[in-house]
C-alpha cells in the first residue's frame, strides 16, 4: 500500500511541476519585452535647459512612449514610431501626445500607445519625438530619438 501511495505522490508532484512550468513560460511571453529610458539634453531654445526623458516599452501587441519634460519646460509632443529597414528609418505610425510640462508645482508627462504593432519583423525600432512650442504643432523646437530595440 505504501508503494502505491509513493507512486501516486510522485506522479502528482510531477504533474504540478509540469503545470507550473507551462504557466511560467506562458507568462514570460506576454510580459514587456523592452523598457528603455533615453536622456535628452534640451537645446538653446529652452531658457532653463535641463534634461528631459523619453521612456519606451512594448508588449506583444503595443508600443508605449512617454515624454517627461525637463524642469521649467512646457512643450507639445509628437511621437513617431519608426523601423529601420532597407538602410533608413521609416515612420510606421504618428501620434500627437499633447502637452508635457514640469514646474515647481505641476508636472504632466505626454503619453501615447501605438496599438497593434507587429513584433515579427525583427527590425530595429525607435520612437522619434518632436517638441513644439504651440498646440498647433507648427513651431518645432527640437527633435530627439529614443534608444533602439529589436521588435
Amino acid at each position: 500500500m505504501d508503494i502505491k501511495m509513493n507512486k501516486i505522490k510522485k506522479i502528482a508532484i510531477s504533474l504540478i511541476v509540469v503545470a507550473m512550468t507551462i504557466i511560467g513560460l506562458s507568462e514570460a511571453t506576454t510580459s514587456a519585452a523592452n523598457s528603455l529610458t533615453t536622456s535628452v539634453t534640451m537645446n538653446e531654445d529652452f531658457a532653463f535647459g535641463g534634461t528631459s526623458y523619453i521612456h519606451t516599452s512594448d508588449d506583444s501587441y503595443n508600443v508605449y512612449a512617454t515624454f517627461e519634460a525637463a524642469y521649467m519646460c512646457e512643450v507639445y509632443v509628437k511621437f513617431e514610431l519608426q523601423r529601420y529597414t532597407n538602410g533608413s528609418w521609416s515612420t510606421i505610425s504618428t501620434k500627437k501626445g499633447g502637452i508635457a510640462t514640469n514646474s515647481h508645482d505641476y508636472k504632466k508627462n505626454a503619453n501615447v500607445t501605438f496599438e497593434n504593432i507587429s513584433n515579427s519583423y525583427g527590425a530595429s525600432t525607435r520612437v522619434k519625438v518632436t517638441l513644439y512650442a504651440d498646440s498647433g504643432y507648427t513651431d518645432s523646437m527640437q527633435t530627439a530619438n529614443s534608444k533602439t530595440w529589436t521588435r
